[in-house]
Protein backbone atom coordinates (compact mmCIF):
# COMPACT_ATOMS: atom_id res chain seq x y z
CA UNK A 1 0.00 0.00 0.00
CA UNK A 2 0.98 3.42 -1.01
CA UNK A 3 2.05 6.11 1.83
CA UNK A 4 -0.65 8.67 1.95
CA UNK A 5 0.43 12.34 0.86
CA UNK A 6 -0.55 15.35 3.05
CA UNK A 7 -2.44 17.19 0.20
CA UNK A 8 -3.81 13.76 -1.28
CA UNK A 9 -2.75 14.64 -4.78
CA UNK A 10 -0.67 11.36 -4.58
CA UNK A 11 -3.60 9.19 -4.40
CA UNK A 12 -4.65 6.24 -6.50
CA UNK A 13 -8.35 6.50 -5.54
CA UNK A 14 -10.57 7.51 -8.40
CA UNK A 15 -11.94 10.82 -8.27
CA UNK A 16 -15.58 11.46 -8.89
CA UNK A 17 -15.87 13.36 -12.32
CA UNK A 18 -17.18 16.49 -11.96
CA UNK A 19 -21.03 17.51 -13.06
CA UNK A 20 -20.66 20.82 -15.67
CA UNK A 21 -21.72 23.95 -15.09
CA UNK A 22 -24.82 24.80 -16.92
CA UNK A 23 -26.21 28.99 -17.35
CA UNK A 24 -30.26 28.46 -18.70
CA UNK A 25 -30.33 31.49 -21.04
CA UNK A 26 -34.09 33.45 -20.82
CA UNK A 27 -35.44 33.24 -23.99
CA UNK A 28 -35.60 36.59 -26.19
CA UNK A 29 -38.60 38.63 -26.66
CA UNK A 30 -38.82 40.19 -29.85
CA UNK A 31 -39.29 44.07 -29.78
CA UNK A 32 -43.01 44.29 -31.66
CA UNK A 33 -43.74 42.17 -28.59
CA UNK A 34 -42.81 44.40 -25.82
CA UNK A 35 -45.26 46.74 -24.30
CA UNK A 36 -44.14 50.31 -24.23
CA UNK A 37 -46.26 53.69 -23.45
CA UNK A 38 -45.22 56.64 -25.70
CA UNK A 39 -46.80 59.43 -24.52
CA UNK A 40 -47.96 61.50 -27.82
CA UNK A 41 -47.44 64.93 -26.03
CA UNK A 42 -43.58 65.63 -24.59
CA UNK A 43 -43.72 67.16 -20.90
CA UNK A 44 -42.57 70.45 -20.58
CA UNK A 45 -39.50 71.01 -19.23
CA UNK A 46 -39.31 73.68 -16.32
CA UNK A 47 -36.48 76.34 -16.54
CA UNK A 48 -35.74 78.22 -14.17
CA UNK A 49 -34.66 82.17 -15.13
CA UNK A 50 -31.12 82.88 -14.87
CA UNK A 51 -30.27 84.91 -12.16
CA UNK A 52 -27.67 87.51 -12.15
CA UNK A 53 -24.78 87.28 -10.12
CA UNK A 54 -22.50 90.01 -8.66
CA UNK A 55 -19.55 90.18 -10.24
CA UNK A 56 -17.34 87.51 -8.80
CA UNK A 57 -13.77 87.82 -7.21
CA UNK A 58 -11.05 85.37 -8.86
CA UNK A 59 -9.63 83.61 -5.82
CA UNK A 60 -5.29 84.35 -5.96
CA UNK A 61 -5.09 80.44 -6.11
CA UNK A 62 -6.23 80.86 -10.05
CA UNK A 63 -4.24 83.15 -11.15
CA UNK A 64 -2.40 81.09 -12.94
CA UNK A 65 -4.92 79.54 -15.02
CA UNK A 66 -6.13 83.17 -15.92
CA UNK A 67 -2.74 83.79 -17.09
CA UNK A 68 -2.35 80.51 -18.94
CA UNK A 69 -5.73 81.29 -20.37
CA UNK A 70 -5.19 84.72 -21.64
CA UNK A 71 -1.53 84.26 -22.93
CA UNK A 72 -2.06 81.03 -24.82
CA UNK A 73 -5.53 81.36 -27.00
CA UNK A 74 -8.20 83.50 -24.83
CA UNK A 75 -9.18 87.04 -25.13
CA UNK A 76 -9.02 88.71 -21.92
CA UNK A 77 -12.93 89.45 -22.97
CA UNK A 78 -13.50 85.30 -23.24
CA UNK A 79 -11.15 84.48 -19.89
CA UNK A 80 -13.40 87.48 -18.18
CA UNK A 81 -16.55 85.64 -19.11
CA UNK A 82 -15.50 82.28 -18.31
CA UNK A 83 -14.71 83.50 -14.64
CA UNK A 84 -17.69 86.45 -14.32
CA UNK A 85 -15.81 89.08 -14.02
CA UNK A 86 -15.35 92.64 -15.61
CA UNK A 87 -12.19 92.75 -18.18
CA UNK A 88 -10.30 95.17 -15.93
CA UNK A 89 -10.05 92.02 -13.65
CA UNK A 90 -8.17 89.90 -16.00
CA UNK A 91 -5.92 92.80 -17.37
CA UNK A 92 -5.06 93.69 -13.52
CA UNK A 93 -4.23 89.73 -12.80
CA UNK A 94 -2.05 89.35 -15.85
CA UNK A 95 -0.78 92.67 -15.53
CA UNK A 96 -1.16 94.62 -19.06
CA UNK A 97 -4.10 95.11 -21.16
CA UNK A 98 -4.24 93.16 -24.25
CA UNK A 99 -3.08 95.16 -27.20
Amino acid sequence: MPAPTLNGAGSTEEQPQRQPRIFMIPPVVPMKAAKSVVSTEPKPIKQRPAAKRPPLHIPPSQFGRVRALANYGMTQAEVAKVYGVEVGEIERIVGRPES
